[in-house]
């Protein structure tokens, strides 16, 4: 079995590996080596290597030998700390390749590299919120070449493992066959940053070979001209730019193995595509030497310089193939033919991590009607990429215009309470907050038969139900939003969920205008008196922010009837965007409250990977066409209106460009203010999707 590859020196790549460390690991103060408390076992597994006469396992010294080990880093762990194993010496440090170990949701749990001679795992911000985190990993290696003989088989122990190692006696010229190896080694030309982009995009490509026939056909005959005709698998191309009529960046060579002449063959490029490459080879027919073909072939990456591939159902992803960098090859030996195919696949290495979560997480729903709640597979919550229940309610409603409600009926509101993370939660308490409150009544929650919040012990995956009464009678239009929050109950963390119920009067119903009343907030628990001493709790920075209007008085008065009170909804017209493209925002905002709303200024906040594409926008103000000019600054857009009735509402459609970029959620905020009016907040989301990528070379200089 023959299978030649390029040996590099180890330095650079150690070096690379070191590199690497640097980038792919956060730096975290006082990180320690937990190495004696972290309990570990390595070994190799010869599983699919066959064995020899003494029972043994049997490599070809081109062969990598894979090493299994498990891990378990004691608790109280922190970010940053490291545990290691010592590297056998009869392996090559220059053939490691760093790796990642994760956990099953995706989240890394440690970063692998080679420092002096043991491989480093680095642990990060999963330690933080689990315990009793444990798991394992596999690696590959070389066998360093120096402690081989020349000739004879060789016996090594690695591990404890006794290994028999043949020397590759080198191509015989009976058999055409391809392979391929990484320039300028696999660490090297597959190293990528935190975001994915390759170190070395202008440098990384792999190096094909065509091993070819001395004689070919039965009888066999000599051949004098050959064709190869090559065609790469996805995630992989032939630059074929030329150079003064040389194309650099297919590099055709002719490797003599063996010479039988003075004349070597020629290799000439006859036709290049970056899916297609035509190679002729010619020589003297009677000569006999052992050669091969060489040419490169170039990562398929997408604007940023990311590895990327196209699937059967031509969907590009992000990232190298996991079915590696096939490459097939037709050979036409002056009319005699044969095909030639191989697939060439990243070394296999990785292992996972886990351990007993302590993330909390909550969810509010509310609506009308039924649900069968949020669902759950194998102890965890189904949900989008948003963070929301992947199945909502029917009749959701929370954006306008709502539930249409009769108004001889009275409509039960339900909301659900969900505990999506792996926390217990205390401290759970539910507001219903409404610019209307009158419209409402018999608001009432019960957890585990207890009325009486806050709830405590409140386990992950449980749920409890509130509900209230929504009157029929309400005026043209009814919002209301629910709001959850609780603490950790181990962490301390504060997290909290908000949902929106909104209803419309139906058609043909008489408006009816509430009571002039002091609107008030539907609290649970009640804002009653109490002896125990207020604690403020710090909302970690990213919480959602929900705005409420200021705490009244309990003095009965008719001032707030004549007040004004800002309402802001907003949505995304398409909740998937492609990267490149626009994505569009609906946002609405209503004057709820009594009084006329002067200067009422709306302002778009989006993330980072959205900007603005005009400053002339179209709004319609109280049904009203209108062309403003939108001030924009530190990323955010304005418009301003000089006034907005009771009733009245402002819609503007916003207009985004989506930047490039992998898959995420894309968030937009949009706040809305006016004289001496509470702020009101309202935050929309999008999935954004990679934009699929473009075949690209490296630039070639000189």
């Amino acid at each position: 079995m023959a299978n030649p590859v390029l040996r590099t020196r180890g330095a650079r790549a150690t070096v690379l590996s070191a590199v690497l460390a640097c980038l792919l690991s956060p730096a975290w103060a006082q990180a320690t080596d937990i190495t004696p408390a972290t309990r570990t076992t390595i070994a190799v597994d010869a599983s699919t290597v066959p064995g020899g006469p003494g029972g043994g396992p049997v490599y070809w010294d081109w062969q990598k030998v894979t090493m299994r080990m498990t891990w378990a880093v004691p608790d109280g762990a922190a970010p940053g700390d490291t545990f290691s194993v010592a590297l056998d010496p009869a392996l090559s440090a220059g053939s490691f390749i760093p790796f990642s170990l994760k956990a099953p949701g995706g989240e890394v749990v440690a970063n692998a590299s080679l420092v002096d001679g043991r491989v480093v795992f680095t642990l990060t911000d999963y330690v933080r919120t689990h315990r009793d985190v444990k798991g394992d990993a596999f690696f590959a290696l070389s066998v360093d070449t120096s402690h081989l003989n020349e000739t004879t088989p060789s016996y090594l122990t690695v591990y404890g493992t006794r290994l028999t190692v043949n020397r590759d006696p080198g191509p015989s010229g009976r058999d055409s066959y391809k392979y391929a190896w990484w320039q300028p080694s696999e660490a090297q030309a597959t190293a990528r940053d935190a975001n994915g982009v390759l170190l070395q995009r202008d440098r990384s490509h792999m190096r094909w070979a065509v091993q070819l026939q001395t004689q070919v056909a039965t009888p066999a005959r000599d051949w004098s001209r050959l064709t190869i005709t090559e065609t790469p698998s996805s995630g992989s191309h032939f630059n074929c730019v030329r150079v003064n009529g040389v194309y650099t960046g297919v590099n055709a060579a002719v490797d003599v193995q063996r010479a039988d002449g003075p004349t070597p063959p020629n290799v000439a490029v006859t036709s290049c595509a970056p899916d297609r490459l035509v190679l002729t080879v010619t020589k003297p027919r009677t000569e006999r030497g052992i050669y091969r073909v060489l040419f490169d072939g170039w990562l398929d990456v997408d604007a940023q310089g990311r590895p990327a591939y196209r699937d059967p159902q031509d969907n590009w992803h992000t990232g190298f193939n996991p079915e590696g960098f096939g490459n097939t090859a037709a050979l036409n030996y002056d009319g005699w033919t044969t095909t030639v195919s191989t697939a060439f696949v990243r070394t296999a290495q990785g292992g996972n991590g886990q351990g007993v979560g302590v993330s909390p997480s909550v969810d509010i729903e509310k609506y009308s009607g039924g649900w069968a709640g949020v669902k759950f597979v194998d102890g965890r919550p189904v949900m989008d990429e948003s963070g929301q229940p992947a199945s909502l309610p029917a009749e959701d409603h929370d954006a306008a215009p709502g539930k249409r409600i009769d108004p001889a009926n009275a409509t039960t509101l339900t909301m659900t309470v969900t505990s999506t993370g792996s926390e217990t939660l205390n401290n759970v308490t539910v507001v219903d907050d409404s610019p209307a409150d009158e419209d409402l009544s018999g608001f009432a929650c019960t957890y585990k038969g207890s009325t009486t919040p806050p709830f405590n012990g409140f386990a992950p995956g449980e749920s409890f139900a509130c509900t209230v009464t929504l009157r029929g009678d309400f005026g043209p239009e009814h919002e209301d939003i629910a709001t959850v929050r609780a603490i950790g109950a181990g962490t301390g963390t504060v997290v909290s969920d908000a949902d929106a119920f909104w209803a419309v009067r139906a058609p043909g119903a008489p408006a009816t205008t509430p009571p002039a009343t002091t609107p008030e907030v539907i609290r649970y628990p009640a804002d009653t008196p109490t002896t125990s001493p207020v604690v403020p709790i710090a909302v970690p920075a990213g919480s959602p922010q929900l705005v409420s209007p200021p705490q009244r008085g309990t003095a009965i008065s008719n001032a707030g009837a004549n007040r004004p009170t800002l309402r802001v909804t907003k949505r995304a017209v398409a909740r998937r965007v492609r990267a490149g493209a626009p994505a569009r925002w609906q946002v609405m905002v209503r004057n709820a409250g009594g009084g006329v709303a002067r200067r009422v200024r709306v302002c778009e906040a989006p993330d980072a990977g959205l900007t603005f594409t005009g400053r002339r926008v179209r709004v319609t103000v109280a049904g009203r066409p209108r062309t403003l000019s939108a001030t924009t600054r530190g990323g955010r857009a304005c418009v301003t209106v000089s006034r907005l009735a009771p009733g009245e509402r402002l819609r503007w459609t916003v207009t985004t460009r989506v930047a490039t970029g992998p898959r995420r959620v894309l968030r937009n905020t949009v706040t809305a203010t006016a004289d001496g009016v509470a702020r009101a907040v309202a935050t929309a989301s999008a999935v954004r999707l990679p934009r699929p990528p473009t075949r690209r070379s490296p630039a070639v200089t000189g």
